[in-house]
């Protein structure tokens, strides 16, 4: 069989296929995306063993088209504004940003130079102008990056393409702030001994004072093996929830995450307020070790492999980052449904965090299960213990 034929037969097999079923779209749920001779496997067999995996490949997938998406609407404007003012689109491109273009600041060069002074060449000169030469260019992406999002947004540029979403379950017990009927759900999974997650805890209280009754979030339970006392304070916290004081010894417990005991947790009820003997009762009895393991599994389930995360409508974000990833997320949850966001307070610049150091992962469960191999922790998370590991 000739190379022709086997390229004719390759492109051919697609179309013959596509006469056997298939899905339209995603596969979600009990949808069936495989069968073998006795059985089938469904989109939830397929995410019980890779759905961080999937997730992930599904968030890259939607990230590139909505770039290739913004890309392609802000050409298609950009010819329209040009050729009104009969230039061609790179002139008038040109001409938008060019007021924003300024010379390097001298003081800015030399504090990279002395920064990079040895990965740069010796010469002063040359270097120098490498330095220049790079600020300008980023200047100049900054600059046309702004004139692209004035211009969708001017449009009223709607990206209609429906981002992948996790289906994470609400328990009726589980603590949460806001409406029952708030028109966007966070669902959060946090550690109580997780310096990132304190971190985390204030851009949630912060969020919930901007947007008020236009969002509720929901505390999911992730302690990890590698915190002695982190699920003990889950325990403590939903007895605390038991009284309705929640949100008050979720924040004293992130205050004094360094100093957690026994003795600890009935202070902090002393100190709140709480009735002291139906908090000792319930802590002594500890009824709620099912609902966090359930929750710990769910959170394995969606991919959840570091804290804090958070599923905003279903879509993942992952660590401390800026307030401004949140607002971002949830404003185009709120315009989805046709809901007008509030305004939002001018950011403030945020300091890239340093690169962690890689770590082994420390055990999550007495059950052994195979090494696994180091592995990284992302800024702004803390990593998920990896079982059979030390």
């Amino acid at each position: 069989m000739t190379r022709r034929v086997l390229v004719a037969l390759a492109l051919l097999g697609p179309i013959a296929l596509a006469a056997s079923p298939a899905l339209a779209g995603p596969p979600s749920g009990g949808d069936t995306v495989a069968t073998f001779r006795g059985g089938v496997v469904t989109a939830d067999d397929m995410t019980s063993v890779a759905a961080k995996e999937l997730m992930k490949a599904r968030r890259d997938l939607y990230r590139a088209e909505e770039q290739a998406a913004r890309k392609a609407a802000y050409r298609k404007i950009l010819a329209e504004k040009a050729k009104a003012a009969g230039m061609t689109p790179e002139e008038w491109e040109e001409k938008e940003i060019a007021p924003f273009l300024t010379p390097p600041d001298p003081k800015r060069v030399d504090e990279i130079l002395e920064r990079y002074r040895s990965k740069l060449p010796k010469d002063v000169k040359e270097a120098r102008k490498i330095v220049e030469d790079a600020l300008t260019k980023d200047q100049r992406k900054r600059a046309r990056k702004a004139l692209q999002d004035r211009l969708l947004e001017e449009a009223g540029f709607q990206l209609l393409i429906e981002p992948p979403r996790a289906v994470v379950r609400i328990d009726p017990d589980d603590p949460v702030e806001g409406p029952q009927d708030a028109p966007v759900t966070i669902v959060e999974f946090s550690d109580f001994q997780c310096p990132y997650c304190a971190r985390a805890a204030n851009t949630v209280a912060e969020l919930l004072g901007e947007y008020g009754d236009l969002i509720r979030v929901v505390h999911k339970p992730f302690p990890l093996a590698s915190h002695h006392w982190s699920r003990k304070a889950v325990e403590a916290a939903l007895c605390a929830n038991e009284q309705g004081r929640y949100r008050e010894y979720h924040d004293w417990l992130f205050d004094h995450r360094t100093t957690l005991s026994d003795d600890a947790f009935l202070k902090a009820a002393k100190e709140l307020g709480l009735d002291t003997e139906a908090f000792s009762e319930c802590y002594r009895n500890q009824p709620y070790e099912q609902k966090i393991q359930d929750s710990i599994t769910q959170g394995r389930i969606l991919g959840v492999t570091a804290t804090p995360s958070f599923f905003i409508d279903g879509r993942f974000l992952e660590g401390a980052v800026p307030i401004e990833r949140f607002r971002t997320l949830i404003d185009e949850e709120l315009r989805r449904k046709g809901i007008a966001p509030p305004p939002h307070p001018t950011p403030t610049p945020v300091p890239t965090p340093a690169k962690p150091k890689r770590a082994v992962k420390p055990a999550a469960a007495a059950k052994a299960t195979p090494a696994a191999k180091p592995v990284a922790a992302r800024p702004g998370t803390e990593p998920r213990p990896v079982p059979g590991t030390k």
